[in-house]
């Protein structure tokens, strides 16, 4: 176990896992300081993945011993030791969500923690593993979930085939080699410049990312349908 101490004000934007960034898991009250398992955004991101490769938000990621207490937390909640997150994925239910917990923790080989609530899923990086069900009055153990398949799901590309101009303000538009703003950038189009679109794609960084007949992608966002 690797916990690491991150400044919200100076490492916020920092990418911790490919979709997931370091103040995504700070604590509500605002604290500078952020505490951060570096398994669990590795654990969130094949959670991710499994589900679609959909945007997972993090309700509630580090938190300071006094704001978990304001918050009635557990008095030794992994949240303050920075190894627990709570989740939510808009169009998921939490049973399918447990699944994918239960997946990527057995991926990382580490026990850890899952407890499903009415409206957000519990998972931590804990060394010992429980499984439970929280009704938001009572919270009973259980055995836990059937996996999901070992294979992460990535969201199949759809087929587009139609033509663009590039409208960004500013020249050129880059192009990178994988759907995702934080990819390898392996070339540029020019502004004003024709472009064919034969593939579409969400990815961080963007609303749609739109594959070129080269490979690379560029983002949607800078664009104007022909």
């Amino acid at each position: 176990m690797s916990v690491k101490q991150f400044s919200r004000n100076k490492d916020g934007d920092k990418q911790v896992s490919e979709n997931f960034k370091v103040r995504e898991f700070a604590s509500g009250c605002g604290s500078d300081v952020v505490l951060l398992d570096e398994r669990l955004p590795k654990v969130l991101q094949t959670i991710r993945e499994l589900l679609g490769n959909k945007s997972i938000s993090v309700s509630s990621g580090y938190r300071t011993p006094d704001h978990n207490a304001r918050i009635g937390g557990a008095k030794n909640s992994n949240h303050m030791r920075g190894m627990a997150a709570d989740l939510q994925q808009k169009g998921t239910d939490q049973e399918t969500m447990c699944r994918a917990a239960e997946t990527a923790l057995a991926k990382h080989k580490i026990p850890g923690s899952i407890i499903k609530y009415p409206t957000f899923v519990h998972v931590d990086t804990s060394p010992t593993r429980y499984r439970g069900v929280n009704d938001g009055k009572t919270l009973t153990r259980c055995n836990g979930w059937s996996q999901m398949a070992a294979a992460p799901i990535q969201e199949e590309p759809k087929v587009a085939g139609y033509q663009v101009q590039i409208v960004t303000e500013t020249d050129p538009l880059n192009v990178r080699n994988k759907p995702h703003n934080n990819s390898e950038k392996i070339g540029a189009v020019a502004k004003e410049s024709i472009q064919i679109i034969v593939k579409e794609s969400t990815g961080a960084g963007a609303n749609l990312w739109g594959q070129l007949p080269s490979g690379g992608w560029i983002s949607l966002d800078f664009v104007r349908k022909i």
